[in-house]
Order: C-alpha cells, then sequence, then structure tokens
C-alpha cells in the first residue's frame, strides 16, 4: 500500500506535467535552433509510450500529443528517441562515481582514494561494468588519473573542456568558439589518447 503522501504526490502530477510542457521547451528554443543552421531535433521519450495514452502506473502518458509542430513550421528534422526499453534497466553498462569535481578544493590525492574505493565497491557486483571518473575541473594535470586508471580493468575517464569558465572566451565571436574546439580541443584530446592508457571519454566541451 502507497504511503499517503505519495498518492497526494501522485494527485498532483498532472497539473506539474502540464506546468512543465508548457514552459521547459517552448517555440522559441525551436526557432533559435532553425536559426543557427541546426536542422535536426530529437525528442527523447520513455518505453511507456507504447502504451499511450494510459501508460502503466507511475508512469505518465501523452508527451508526443503536446509539442506543436513547431518542427514542421521551422523545416526540423525530428528523430523521436527512445533510450530506455523495458527490461534494459538490468543492464548496466557504466557507472560515474562522481561527476566534475573541482580543484584545487578536492585534491588529488583525496580523488584517488574515492575513486579507487568506489571502483571496488562496483566490482563486488558487477566485472564487466565500465566505471567512469570524471577528471577534476579547473587547474589540474590532464593525466593526473592515469596511475590510477591503468591498473583498474574497464576503467574509464571522463573529460570536460568548458568555454564558458574561463574568461578569455568572452570576446570571441560563437564561430571562433566552435573554431577553437575543433582546432586546440583536438590536440588536448590527442594528449590523453593513448595506445597504452586508459580509455577517454569526451563527455562536455
Amino acid at each position: 500500500m502507497l504511503p499517503l503522501n505519495a498518492i497526494q504526490t501522485w494527485n498532483h502530477v498532472f497539473s506539474w506535467r502540464l506546468d512543465h510542457w508548457s514552459s521547459f521547451i517552448v517555440e522559441d528554443d525551436f526557432k533559435f535552433i532553425a536559426r543557427n543552421g541546426l536542422n535536426a531535433v530529437r525528442i527523447p521519450v520513455g518505453w511507456w509510450i507504447a502504451s499511450d495514452p494510459t501508460p502503466p502506473w507511475p508512469y505518465v502518458g501523452g508527451s508526443l500529443q503536446v509539442t506543436p509542430p513547431w518542427q514542421l513550421e521551422f523545416q526540423l528534422e525530428t528523430q523521436v528517441w527512445c533510450p530506455i526499453f523495458l527490461g534494459i534497466q538490468k543492464t548496466l553498462v557504466y557507472i560515474e562515481l562522481l561527476n566534475e569535481p573541482l580543484s584545487p578544493g578536492v585534491t588529488l590525492e583525496t580523488i584517488n582514494k574515492y575513486y579507487k574505493a568506489g571502483y571496488y565497491a562496483v566490482r563486488k557486483h558487477s566485472t564487466t561494468t565500465y566505471v567512469v571518473m570524471s577528471n577534476r575541473l579547473r587547474p589540474s594535470e590532464p593525466k593526473e588519473l592515469f596511475p590510477l586508471a591503468n591498473g583498474l580493468m574497464r576503467s574509464v575517464i571522463d573529460v570536460h573542456y568548458y568555454n564558458i569558465f574561463d574568461d578569455s572566451f568572452e570576446n570571441m565571436s560563437a564561430q571562433q568558439n566552435i573554431d577553437f574546439i575543433y582546432n586546440n580541443r583536438s590536440s588536448e584530446l590527442n594528449f590523453i589518447t593513448t595506445s597504452n592508457g586508459p580509455l577517454t571519454f569526451f563527455g562536455k566541451s
């Protein structure tokens, strides 16, 4: 039997859903996408969409009906993306232990100790799941996690590069920022991509 607060919460889901749908993604977002040269949008949906309009509890239906045909108005191709299918939750491909620890507040010694403990905690339950370890943000050595990851099977280093947090990019145009990613980030990625080193995952830029 569900607790009372869960039932009360569920009774508000439908109004919350409508508020979310009417404000999270709006027509101006599609207009912005088209105006900046992109030609497609991806709409994520859950597996329960197959049972619309009355999916099994506790899922909520109607997600495809909520978006007006803005993609047609702005001549955008549409991909309906179903990243999760019923039953695949049993297959865990990877787990990331921590997202973007901030240097210098989080020391290398601390993060190494945490990642090592987290890695072996995962290995108690799975020998095949990839264990992802996020590089520290801000001043840090790009390969500082290599000594740890090299000794851990199926470990991956998650690399995030940001222009937004660096003042030197503020006076650049959008195109100059894009060119920097193509020309400079590629060399940074080549530096950490080695034939005898750990796997790397370029998560964000």
